[in-house]
């Protein structure tokens, strides 16, 4: 009898599994979608928070438009970063730029805090008025005391926030004279100059607060000191005004004069005798001073971007090398006989010529080579470096310079330029500066001229900027068309 065996059949038993695992992973996909729907930070390493309402933008910057608001708490999804800009997805699928201080764990702070940190890098002098032969109010206090009084409770607010703060005096036995006051300020290389003070007077309707200036830019400091005492002090605030016989101690050193009130009148003395009004009256002189120099550090924050902005651009004509009478490496080079002698003060044309020389490829025509060579034969105290050097030197380095033909100044410039000729001009005071100047033109595109300037500095970027044919043909004395 023959037995067979029976082989059990198998499958079934591979299908069930084959169907079972299908199953198992969708079930594992629906859950994963709906896991990141439900919460989707919980999956992805480029998804964050938005720590604060933002708008966002359609580009990595302030200029660029709105597309929408996003409050705080929506989560979003990072697709790139550039600097501090962030590019995102929204919740609702709209792409476009954040700044990185509104995302949460991005480490940026937001520009408030940022110029807040920049504060530290002022200095203010306070300096609480003292006179000879004072006479006290009702209760038997001196104007030096309360001048004083208020100088300390505000330097300790402005130093809280970073400021660098220094008094004129700390005690009430001798008057600081201007010499030392100037020295105060030179030394901490201060912002502004706050003088204190109180009046004595029985003039009627002379009473409250009231801040003095004298030049346009410390009226920029009285306007903000007002408006913040007007906002927040009790007493009566007077409108800032610009004072004829004001005592400046520096036309270039922003200076006001802040009264705190008049110790004639009764109600002065007792607004300045109490706590609660002289918190007000210090947060508010405070707030003040700050609102100066947050427009200063706004006034920076503008040149710095606008620096940025021109030095990525390319070099626009001839490519000259520049160089600046501020550098280290040629600011105390010996030339002239204005100032210090150097070339830092003096030595504009000297600069001017060693960019064409480095140009032409010229040997032996460096900054310092064409000081010394130059010496003093060209130099008149108080004039300046004088156009006879221009003719010596093409003599003594072998090369052409030749003089433009005023009639048809521009137009022979931009001829000069066409030729790859370097045009050295000699400009009158002006649009250029305060006194006769040497310059280079390098280039004319776009209808304007392109200047390297050897006076430039970080803010007036003379060499990135473009100039009209107007401001050239209006402002200039001379020009030379320089080649071998």
């Amino acid at each position: 009898m023959n037995m067979r065996i029976k082989r059990k059949r198998s499958d079934n038993t591979i299908l069930w599994l084959i169907s079972t695992m299908l199953v198992l992973f969708v079930l594992a996909g629906g859950m994963y979608y709906i896991n990141s729907k439900i919460n989707p930070s919980a999956n992805a390493d480029d998804q964050m928070t938005i720590s604060k309402e933002v708008e966002v933008r359609t580009g990595p910057d302030d200029s660029y438009p709105v597309l929408k608001k996003v409050p705080a708490g929506d989560v979003i999804e990072v697709l790139s970063k550039t600097d501090s800009w962030y590019e995102i997805e929204t919740s609702d699928n709209y792409i476009g730029w954040v700044p990185g201080w509104s995302i949460l764990g991005s480490g940026q702070k937001n520009p408030e805090d940022q110029n807040k940190e920049k504060l530290s890098s002022y200095a203010v002098v306070l300096n609480p008025v003292m006179k000879q032969n004072e006479t006290p109010d009702y209760k038997g206090v001196y104007p030096k005391t309360y001048n004083l009084r208020i100088a300390k409770e505000l330097k300790q607010k402005l130093e809280a926030d970073g400021i660098k703060v220094f008094l004129t005096r700390d005690n009430d036995e001798n008057i600081p004279s201007q010499d030392s006051i100037k020295k105060i300020v030179a030394d901490n290389k201060a912002e502004m100059l706050v003088d204190l003070d109180v009046v004595n007077t029985d003039t009627k309707g002379t009473f409250g607060a009231k801040v003095y200036y004298s030049t346009t830019e410390s009226a920029i400091i009285a306007k903000s000191i007002e408006k913040h005492l007007s906002n927040n002090y009790i007493s009566k605030v007077s409108a800032s005004e610009k004072q004829g016989n004001f005592s400046q101690l520096s036309d270039k050193l922003p200076q006001v004069r802040v009264v705190s009130g008049n110790i004639h009148d009764k109600v002065d003395v007792d607004i300045l005798n109490d706590s609660v009004a002289q918190k007000q009256y210090i947060s508010a002189l405070k707030e003040g001073i700050e609102g100066y120099l947050y427009y200063q550090i706004n006034i920076d924050n503008y040149n710095a971007k606008r620096k940025e902005q021109l030095l990525n651009l390319p070099q626009k004509g001839l490519t000259i090398p520049m160089y600046y009478m501020k550098q280290d490496a040629y600011k105390n080079i010996s030339y002239g006989t204005d100032g210090k002698k150097t070339i830092e003060e003096n030595g504009d044309a000297i600069v001017s010529l060693a960019m064409i020389s480095n140009y032409l490829g010229l040997e032996g025509a460096s900054v310092e080579d064409i000081a010394s060579w130059a010496g003093s034969k060209y130099y008149i105290k108080n004039q300046g470096t004088q156009p006879t050097i221009v003719s010596a030197f093409a003599k003594k380095y072998n090369v052409k310079a030749d003089e433009i033909d005023t009639d048809n100044t521009v137009q022979n410039i931009e001829k000069a330029l066409k030729e790859n000729k370097p045009v050295l001009i000699r400009l009158k005071s002006g649009l250029f500066g305060d006194k006769v100047t040497y310059k280079v033109i390098r280039g004319y595109e776009d209808e304007k001229f392109y200047i390297n300037d050897p006076n430039d500095d970080d803010v007036k970027l003379t060499s990135y900027n473009g100039f009209t044919e107007n401001d050239v043909k209006n402002n200039i004395a001379q020009a030379w068309a320089i080649s071998k």
